[in-house]
């Protein structure tokens, strides 16, 4: 059995995403860090805000400390980078990055931290970076670079692990969890149902989660417009430039962003859970994490034929992957004329599915992959110190052996 090994008490997290904007797989984990007496800090990315020079703004939030960049349009990114170094020199103190775990969801951070060396890079990657809204230009680039640094590596789904094996060896495959006991409150009959959806008429058909460019408006359109007896249910901030992703449609209806607290409350009252996502090079390795939320309030999802979902759900009968307008409405027409006995059927193999599986349990595995990396680390940083310190040794008495010109020779 391995030594036991401590790992450091300050962890930086660089996030592709604000901490406000949904609650996902960097909240689950990183409150879990922040709960066992780690110092959590979560660095948002940058955000456009008149003002002179860059600032930041601060809030504690489940015991994780919140940092956001501010900066005026006229900003060079030289500037922004320079300010964000001192920033982090600053957090650091005396001791700098040597007890520290950075953290990564956005590779493009790479750029204000190379100049530290942490005792563990960890590099949790949920996607291509250059798909994301708002990429660097250069993320690519980027990303490798990180991926070279990287002690471990960590993604939700095989694909993407498949993708960055040939970057770094040490890449695992953590899927993205769930908490059960909270979603499982969907089930509960006596569930109130929140007033912006009380008015929405059935059969429901529910998403949420962001809503962007890899939504399938031309999807959307059509379903709605042969059936505009069914109402679709979207919840989730729309990000900046998708205003139109949802199409302007009198069954069609977004309820804006919700707490996750609140989640179970809507999705008790839909009838059908949705992954209405486009089938593209950006989609096909995802695996969203509402999957198993959906799954664990009780609903039947319809869900585009991302090929994760199909290796991991689909294939299962879990849950049922569509392609085209057609099959989706007789789908979902099935679903919706499932009998009492069939979806129990159905609830069975779905709890059979997830039991076992939690954020408690994803959480520990991945502090066990980041002691192993520790542990392997420092004894070759000492054996380092040890041949560092027998090259010194070695030159200070082969110099002393040597006559030197101009110098006195060794006394005997």
């Amino acid at each position: 059995m391995p030594a036991p090994v401590a790992l450091p008490r300050l962890l930086i997290c660089f996030s592709s995403i604000r901490w406000n904007f949904l609650y996902q797989r960097p909240q689950h984990l990183l409150t879990r860090f922040a709960a066992e007496g780690v110092q959590v800090i979560y660095i948002e990315t940058k955000r456009t805000k008149t003002s002179e020079g860059l600032s930041f703004e601060k809030e504690m939030c489940q015991g994780v400390q919140i940092i956001r960049p501010l900066m005026p349009p006229e900003l060079t990114d030289a500037e922004y980078i320079a300010r964000m170094r001192a920033l982090l020199d600053e957090l650091l103190g005396p001791n700098g990055a040597q007890d520290a775990i950075f953290w990564y969801y956005n590779p493009a951070a790479i750029r204000y931290t190379d100049h530290l060396t942490p005792a563990l890079t960890v590099y949790d990657c949920l996607g291509n970076p250059e798909s994301w809204p708002g990429a660097h230009p250069d993320s690519a680039r980027l990303e490798r670079s990180l991926m070279d640094r990287a002690d471990v590596i960590f993604t939700p789904t095989a694909a993407l692990m498949k993708d960055r094996r040939r970057f770094n060896g040490n890449i695992h495959v953590f899927a993205n969890s769930i908490d059960r006991e909270h979603f499982a409150q969907a089930r509960c009959a006596t569930m109130a149902e929140p007033d912006d959806q009380k008015a929405i008429p059935h059969p429901r058909l529910g998403f949420y989660g962001m809503i962007n460019e890899n939504i399938d408006t031309r999807l959307l359109k059509q379903v709605a417009a042969v059936r505009p007896d069914w109402h679709f249910v979207f919840i989730g901030p729309v990000m900046k430039g998708c205003e139109n992703v949802l199409p302007e449609c009198d069954n069609i209806h977004h309820l804006g962003t919700q707490s996750y607290d609140d989640l179970p409350a809507y999705l008790s009252g839909w009838d059908l859970a949705l992954v209405p996502l486009k089938e593209d090079q950006h989609t096909k390795r995802l695996l969203p994490a509402k999957v198993p939320e959906y799954l664990a309030a009780g609903v039947r999802v319809i869900a585009a034929p991302l090929e994760e979902i199909v290796t991991s759900y689909g294939r299962k009968g879990l849950v049922q992957v569509v392609s085209g307008a057609e099959v989706f409405i007789n789908v979902a027409q099935s679903l919706l004329d499932d009998s009492g006995a069939e979806k129990a059927s159905w609830l069975r193999q779905v709890d059979a599915e997830l039991s076992g599986n939690s954020w408690d349990k994803t959480y520990e595995g991945m502090k066990a992959q980041l002691e192993s990396a520790l542990r392997q680390k420092r004894p070759a940083r000492k054996g380092l110190r040890s041949v560092g310190t027998a090259l010194v040794r070695v030159f200070k008495e082969t110099t002393a052996m040597m006559k030197i010109p101009g110098s006195k020779a060794p006394e005997a």
